[in-house]
């Protein structure tokens, strides 16, 4: 009986790999290329020269890496614009290139142009980088391109939801939606146990286990005032004149500021910011007589100091905007 089980589960493995275009698989302890190629049904060789064509990074004879994507056959040369939406197999979706129709697209890809056009009702003529959405797409695929779906975040010491909620900028209420069974579900602030799994929205049961990523830095910003010079924000915002020309490289040739014209607050890390930059008002208690901890030597202009390391900035109110 488990016999017969498992093979109805390879044989439906089998056939939604030759159902799906540009199917991948992610190896698994004890994988061999052989038992792979025997799980779906398909000649080894022909897995092989896949990942051949798709750089997958296997080469014939070669050991298998666990957690290693392998393209599964057939691979067609179009597969390289082929992505899938969130963690399902079945949400491809393939981003136009310069020449590009539907037609072309499904002839590349192998497809009935008929089912193509069926998950493309909306698609009249496709501009480069469009998305078009491959036949097994439903209503449960994460949006063509975004990736800011099926995210985890896993807890550290001192995180609650309002504050992995402000890191995220997402909506608290949404975060509960999203989990559901936190067992801290009734107290935004109440702490949670370093190593909880927080889903962060949008989250779709689609994304099974998600994707786990790093806390985003919250990223700040002053927007330069008449007669504002660079000490004068460094005071401001207990940094040193050293470490805002490294937010913004920029300013290191000085000169006068723009008014209107947004600085970066150190630490800025670019990679990690999400949701635009933050704008923090001028401090209420700011004076010009305030002078910095290692940053004796600065002048009211425009040309960095010697680095510093100040206290904290403090947090007053801010608006958010965005920078395009």
């Amino acid at each position: 009986m488990l016999r017969v089980v498992l093979a109805l589960a390879l044989g439906a493995l089998a056939v939604a790999a030759q159902s799906t275009p540009c199917q991948t698989y992610v190896v698994q302890a004890q994988d061999t290329i052989g038992s792979i190629a025997a799980s779906f049904n398909i000649l080894q060789s022909d897995l092989e020269s896949a990942q051949l064509e798709c750089n997958s990074g296997y080469t014939p004879g070669g050991f298998l890496q666990l957690a290693q994507t392998l393209c599964l056959p057939p691979y067609y040369p179009a597969c390289a614009n082929v992505k899938t939406a969130g963690d399902n197999e079945a949400c491809k979706y393939y981003t136009v290139q310069a020449g590009d129709t539907l037609s072309t697209i499904a002839a590349a890809l192998n497809l009935p142009q008929l089912e193509v056009e069926a998950a493309n009702p909306e698609a009249t003529s496709l501009q480069v980088n469009d998305f078009v959405r491959l036949p097994g797409w439903s209503d449960v695929c994460a949006a063509p391109g975004d990736n800011t779906q099926c995210r985890v975040y896993v807890a550290a010491e001192g995180d609650s939801l309002a504050s992995i909620a402000i890191a995220f900028s997402v909506d608290v209420a949404e975060l509960q939606e999203a989990n559901p069974s936190l067992p801290t579900i009734g107290d935004n602030n109440a702490v949670l146990q370093p190593g909880q799994r927080i889903n962060i929205p949008p989250f779709t049961a689609a994304c099974g286990d998600g994707v786990v990523v790093s806390k985003p830095t919250n990223c700040f910003g002053y927007q330069v005032e008449a007669g504002d010079a660079l000490y004068d924000i460094a005071t401001m915002f207990q940094t040193t004149t050293t470490l805002l020309v490294e937010a913004n490289p920029e300013l290191a040739a000085g000169g006068v500021l723009a008014p209107g014209s947004v600085i970066k607050l150190p630490p800025y890390d670019e990679a990690t910011c999400v949701g635009g930059i933050s704008l923090k008002p001028r401090p209420a208690s700011y004076s010009p007589s305030l002078v910095i901890a290692g940053d004796d030597d600065a002048a009211p202009t425009g040309a960095p100091a010697p680095a510093g390391a100040g206290a904290p900035a403090p947090s007053p109110a801010f608006s958010r905007r965005r920078l395009i």
